[in-house]
């Protein structure tokens, strides 16, 4: 409650603590209007999905409402971002963001699998199908576990500065030791799968792409601890995880059909 003036009163102004998004930062700027661009590109290619699946709607409706879906779920994601950034990077707000981009990544799977005309050749071995799954709920686990470490790496740099990266981790909490030994058991249970999948002659080369990402994931582990956070190290870490996902899950729904896979 104020008249403007001609000459500027500090007296009339208080520092804006919401957050700090008024200091400018060139680079977090880019990765945000980046990432703004790449969900228009997202919600642009979903549309065009859903009209082109109109036509389906008689003969494969399942494909017609999922990619409907698919568009209603692109929507509340782009919602999601917003409540993400009026929230100042809430980490709930974060995990939920991240499990809706699962979930997305999911459907459009899902529909790759519905538009083939395969023959019905299913894997007859219940341990292999139920390990998959394991594997799948484990890498859904560990991407949770990691948006609580990115977390606790946010507000290690609030407290200690963006400069000091040999200090993020200088006392571990017990979300970085659970996440870091989860690893070690993910990439266990992915080995059991190519015993499994040996056993009943199933040569499937998506199983050593999975433990692939998984060693990649652990190198970036180790060098984000061991070289203090290189460069991008963070975004990388966590878009290998969205792929590791989307590789198992393509496995798992495939796993069903023995042709598709060896093809």
């Amino acid at each position: 409650d104020f008249t403007s003036g001609s000459s500027f009163n500090p007296k009339n102004w208080e520092d804006y603590t919401k957050h700090d998004y008024s200091k400018f930062k060139p680079l977090h700027t880019w990765v945000e209007f980046i990432n703004r661009l790449i969900g228009v590109i997202c919600g642009i290619s979903v549309l065009i999905l859903g009209f082109y699946s109109l036509q389906f709607v008689k003969n494969k409706p399942i494909l017609t409402f999922l990619s409907l879906l698919t568009i209603i779920a692109v929507g509340f994601q782009a919602w999601l971002g917003k409540i993400v950034v009026d929230t100042n990077l809430n980490p709930y707000s974060i995990t939920i963001h991240m499990l809706m981009a699962l979930l997305i990544i999911s459907i459009l799977i899902f529909i790759h699998f519905q538009n083939g005309n395969y023959k019905k050749n299913n894997v007859k071995n219940i341990a292999l199908k139920n390990i998959v799954l394991l594997s799948l709920i484990f890498t859904i686990i560990q991407i949770v576990i990691g948006t609580q470490v990115r977390e606790f790496i946010d507000e290690q740099i609030i407290m200690i500065g963006e400069t000091k990266k040999n200090l993020w981790l200088l006392v571990l909490p017990s979300i970085f030791l659970t996440h870091r030994s989860f690893s070690l058991l993910i990439l266990t249970v992915n080995f059991f799968l190519i015993y499994l999948s040996r056993k009943i002659n199933l040569n499937s080369k998506i199983i050593f792409w999975i433990i692939g990402i998984i060693a990649i994931e652990i190198i970036l582990g180790v060098a984000m601890y061991y070289l203090h956070f290189p460069f991008s190290s963070q975004p990388l870490h966590l878009l290998l995880a969205a792929i590791l996902f989307g590789v198992q899950f393509f496995f798992y729904v495939s796993i069903r059909n023995i042709n598709k896979i060896n093809s």
